[in-house]
């Protein structure tokens, strides 16, 4: 496992993450979000293309760029080092995306 940073282990599947349909009878039944050939979950679609769906793909997408988001939001989070900005709000998503904040 990786560490991260102030020396948190890295727990999660690593990056990039992409999104997948699955149907079913030919109709769009779930999406997984995979890293690779392993999936990383499923997002159950209803019955019908329905507002409900569009929130599904939005979530699965938002899912999907969840590693590349922390990526960054370390990498802004070392450039703001020393530069009196506060940098509490970006350390305490790290830290809740690592496993420190629920």
């Amino acid at each position: 496992m990786k560490k991260g940073m102030k020396g948190r282990t890295m727990k999660h599947t690593p990056g990039p993450w992409k999104v997948r349909q699955s149907y079913d009878n030919g109709e769009p039944s779930c999406l997984t979000v995979y890293s690779g050939a392993d999936g990383i979950c499923d997002i159950y679609l209803g019955e019908k293309i329905t507002e409900a769906t569009e929130i599904a793909e939005a979530n699965a997408r938002l899912i999907a760029a969840a590693p590349e988001m922390l990526r960054v939001l370390k990498e802004t989070s070392k450039l703001l080092w020393g530069s009196g900005y506060d940098r509490c709000p970006l350390e305490a998503i790290i830290a809740k995306a690592e496993g420190g904040i629920l």
